[in-house]
């Protein structure tokens, strides 16, 4: 989860500025990661851009920033996504050719228009779509027929849902918005 990066970059950090940690990395890495940790240079470097990400993570989260730091902020923004092209090396997939990337330019601009992120969370949008993911998983992939099976999986598994709600309460969906109980009998409490 996102949430958790900050103690996975933490560990990450911790583990290459101790000694244990160098020499895991660079005598049992196998393959391509023996790239990235085979020189004291590299690990110097990994540890340069994770402290980097975490004091920006820190200084994201402050309950109040200057305007003339969030004006200045793009520079330091760029510079930070140059160190993750060079340290980082991402050359499968798309690579750096990525919104998630790509949006961290707009920082700046977010920040003036919307407020400090520490007011803004779309944590609670985000996990909205996971049962649709869920449900895109359960359908063949088959371009022209993938809109028809993703609606009928997610209307299914809707169903289901509401179908142990209502066996675990013992009430009807609809019942719960409108009656105190099963009974038949309107809500007779107020709203203060």
């Amino acid at each position: 989860m996102a949430h958790e990066m900050t103690g996975l970059i933490l560990v990450l950090c911790t583990c290459l500025h101790c000694y244990e940690g160098r020499t895991a990395l660079t005598n049992e890495s196998i393959g391509k990661q023996r790239q990235y940790f085979s020189e004291r240079a590299f690990i110097k470097d990994w540890i340069m851009l994770l402290e980097s990400m975490l004091q920006m993570e820190a200084w994201l989260k402050l309950p109040e920033i200057h305007v003339f730091e969030v004006q200045h902020v793009e520079v330091k923004v760029r510079e930070l996504m140059a160190l993750e092209k060079v340290i980082g090396k991402q050359s499968t997939g798309m690579g750096f050719r990525t919104f998630n990337f790509h949006a961290a330019v707009h920082l700046s601009d977010d920040i003036l228009y919307f407020g400090v992120p520490n007011h803004v969370n779309s944590s609670s949008n985000e996990m909205h779509h996971k049962p649709d993911k869920t449900a895109a998983l359960q359908t063949q992939r088959i371009p022209s027929k993938f809109d028809i099976q993703l609606s009928k999986q997610v209307h299914q598994m809707e169903v289901v849902n509401q179908g142990l709600q209502e066996i675990s309460t013992g009430v009807p969906k609809w019942a719960c918005l409108t009656k105190e109980s099963g009974t038949g009998e309107p809500s007779t409490q107020k709203v203060a």
